[in-house]
């Protein structure tokens, strides 16, 4: 179980906001609005762990079982679809997805990851550090490491984005495992659930960029051929 405190995952948090603001500026002089609609979330075609076997995200149901890390089969709660960005022109460089190479994070097949989805990755330096190998980080920080690399989306790219009862981690894609919170933003809380919000201790902690890179050291610049090999955790 992965231990520490609570950490908001929000689509602007994991990036330098002097980046996003510039980012926003061009968008504004460029006439259209700001249009980052989702900044995490799985990608349309992301095959998922389920009761059933493995199914692409888009093809989920609330209510369907999902295989999650630590609590087995949970029942997905809410289910939100977007695109990444909507705006006419291009794409920001700070918001472009990333594209990982069959078995970066133990995925079984390349795939593609949104910048601010929390991936759970294992380091010997986080167990140092946190007392835990296992650690969520904000894909951004993947960028140079493992291969991995920022690849400009040509075509809207669409996004899934499920919520559980509680945070939980899924399996896609095999091994690599994604972090999917309690509460989507863009859904609606009743006030009850507004009132509680604040009293539930979720037991993931995103690691913020500059914690994130202390534990995975400085990206490197190269082939994926020169990144060293990830640990990995089997399913």
């Amino acid at each position: 179980m992965i231990m520490g405190r609570k950490n908001e995952i929000r689509g602007a948090g994991a990036h330098d906001q002097a980046e996003l603001d510039e980012a926003w500026v061009d968008a504004i002089d460029h006439g259209a609005h700001p249009a980052a609609d989702m900044t995490a979330g799985l990608v349309v075609g992301t095959m998922v762990a389920t009761e059933g076997g493995w199914r692409a995200v888009e093809t989920l149901r609330e209510g369907d079982k999902v295989m999650t890390f630590d609590g087995g089969l949970q029942p997905v709660g809410a289910i939100k679809h977007g695109v990444l960005w909507a705006a006419p022109m291009l794409c920001p460089e700070p918001l472009w997805p990333l594209s990982v190479p069959k078995g970066a994070l133990g995925n079984s097949q390349p795939m593609t990851l949104l910048p601010d989805q929390p991936m759970l990755v294992e380091s010997d330096a986080a167990e140092d550090i946190y007392g835990d190998p296992f650690v969520l980080v904000p894909a951004n920080v993947l960028d140079g490491r493992f291969g991995i690399g920022r690849l400009l989306p040509v075509d809207p790219v669409e996004v899934v984005a499920l919520g559980f009862e509680n945070d939980e981690i899924v399996y896609v894609n095999g091994s690599a495992l994604a972090f999917c919170p309690s509460h989507i933003a863009g859904t609606v809380l009743t006030l009850d659930e507004l009132a509680s919000e604040s009293e539930i201790l979720s037991e993931y902690h995103v690691l913020t960029p500059m914690e994130a890179r202390a534990v995975l050291g400085e990206a490197r610049s190269g082939a994926p051929g020169d990144t060293p090999e990830p640990d990995s955790h089997a399913a």
